[in-house]
Formats: structure tokens, sequence, C-alpha cells
């Protein structure tokens, strides 16, 4: 083999098996240190202009938005599942579960808190 053809290979080996990676049951897998994220993930909630804040029980609690309450992402080590905690209270039951990518748990937390008339606006990693 000439040397073009050995950078050929080499280009198309690495190209499939970064594919095959980027397709695997993980949602991250870096390359380097560099891009490590953090397993506990601040989402920052701000209310929608013009709707009404509301839960299933008529209230929802103010510190979401004001900043004395925190939704958090946590991502657990072991079994590298996501799930949502407060930093006070509980969370609602239609958030109790456990995801298996941060990417799923938005598709589940930002829906959640549109219908309640709030918007994630930062996400603090």
């Amino acid at each position: 083999m000439s040397p073009g053809e050995i950078r050929g290979f080499v280009a198309q080996f690495t190209t499939s098996n970064r594919s095959f990676v980027n397709n695997s049951f993980m949602d991250e897998v870096p390359q380097d240190d560099s891009k490590m994220r953090k397993t506990d993930r601040v989402i920052k909630l701000r209310p929608i202009d013009g709707k009404t804040i509301k839960d299933s029980a008529g209230n929802t609690d103010p510190g979401l938005w004001t900043g004395s309450n925190n939704l958090h992402a946590i991502k657990e080590d072991d079994t590298n599942l996501w799930y949502v905690k407060y930093e006070n209270g509980g969370v609602p039951a239609p958030l109790k579960v456990k995801w298996t990518s941060f990417k799923e748990l938005m598709k589940s937390v930002e829906p959640y808190y549109l219908k309640r008339g709030l918007k994630v606006h930062e996400i603090i990693d």
C-alpha cells in the first residue's frame, strides 16, 4: 500500500468507528477530557410572558423562577441514568422517573413546564 492509500484507510476507519460511537446507547462519549460535562446540571426556568403559571394543584413554587429553588438534572454514576430533583421540596409525580440521556430528560421536562407557563431559559453545566 502506498502512503496515500494508508491515510485513506485510516481516515475511513476512524470515521466509521466515530459514527458507531455516536450511535451507541450513551448520550455522550467524549473524545478527550475537555468534552466531559458535569453530572449535575441546573435547569433554570422563567415565566412565559402573558401566561398564568399553574400546576395540577393550582400553584407552582415561585422559587423555580426567582432563583431560591432550582431544578437539577443528575446523572447516576453507577447506572448512567438521569433524574431530576429540586433543591427544596419534592418533584412532581410525572417527573419522578429516570431517563437514559440528558436529551431524553429534556424532552420530558420542557413540555411539562411549558404546560404550566414556564420555559427553560438556561442550563448551567
